[in-house]
């Protein structure tokens, strides 16, 4: 197996609904991450911004932004703007919701969305991190699950503060009982900002072994996604692609894209096989 290699710049951008703030502002970034994401200027609107970015190259766009006090990505008073971005420009639409019920993950298939990019904490401490209790992130899963658009791509972040490698490897589990076509593993990134600044990244020996048991269990496509330390990248990736663990990898380094002579595609690597036509391939990053 050869992992496939996805860079999703200008073809992909990710969009924040709520600029660079969260209400939320849990301990895990403190709405740091927003500030790398596009965001409508004064006077703009979500579809104006869709226009822009889409004039600009873009073929999907990840919306998502800061969490209110719910744990819920507060998009859902913009879902007629989604639905006109879909109508008028096509382009393929993702969503990081954040904890929703039934009826508001039905409202984000009805709006268009093509697919949901899930976060499961693994387990109560990684839950409590944000703010609420484990068996709500579930509850949240099963509604995106059984109502929300048609693909749902869990991801799971592995190396947080206080979490053991057992409370990851329930969650994957968890994951590969529900049959998903596909789990993204992350990597705690201690961000500067947060209370978890002056800790070490997790290390190999912690998050490879979790790696290999997740390639082990789960028995779909598996990927790294965007979130993982810089300085775990020049170890860990050539790792995972030599060792065959992984189908995707989310911005690896270019050596190793000319290296392993990996196929690239310029979209999130959540994007589903039968929407690679729409995105740039091919290139060397």
């Amino acid at each position: 197996m050869t992992a496939i290699a996805f860079y999703p710049g200008r073809a992909y951008p990710s969009v924040s609904v709520t600029g660079p703030t969260c209400p939320l502002n849990c301990d895990l970034c403190r709405g740091r991450y927003l500030r790398g994401m596009a965001s409508p200027l004064p006077g703009e609107t979500l579809l104006d911004l869709a226009r822009r970015l889409s004039a600009e190259g873009a073929r999907g766009i990840l919306i998502s932004g800061g969490s209110d006090l719910r744990g819920r990505l507060p998009v859902f008073g913009l879902l007629d703007q989604v639905s006109a971005i879909k109508r008028e420009l096509g382009l393929y639409l993702s969503v990081h919701p954040g904890l929703v019920d039934r009826a508001e993950a039905e409202a984000l298939r009805l709006a268009g969305f093509d697919s949901v990019d899930y976060d499961l904490p693994p387990g109560d401490r990684a839950a409590g991190i944000r703010g609420f209790p484990y068996s709500e992130f579930l509850r949240s899963l099963e509604a995106v699950t059984e109502a929300g658009p048609g693909r749902v791509v869990p991801h799971v972040t592995l190396g947080l503060p206080g979490v053991r490698p057992e409370d990851e490897l329930s969650a994957i589990e968890e994951v590969a009982s529900r049959g998903y076509d596909e789990l993204v593993l992350l990597v705690f990134i201690p961000t500067q900002g947060t209370p978890f600044e002056g800790l070490n990244p997790p290390s190999m020996s912690r998050v490879l072994p979790v790696v290999r048991e997740a390639r082990r269990i789960f028995g779909g496509e598996l990927s790294l996604g965007c979130m993982r330390p810089k300085i775990l990248k020049r170890a860990l990736d050539p790792a995972v692609v030599e060792e065959g663990l992984v189908d995707r990898i989310a911005v690896p380094r270019p050596e190793l894209v000319k290296q392993r002579g990996l196929e690239t595609v310029a979209a999130c690597c959540a994007v589903p096989r039968s929407e690679f036509g729409r995105f740039p391939r091919g290139f060397r990053p």
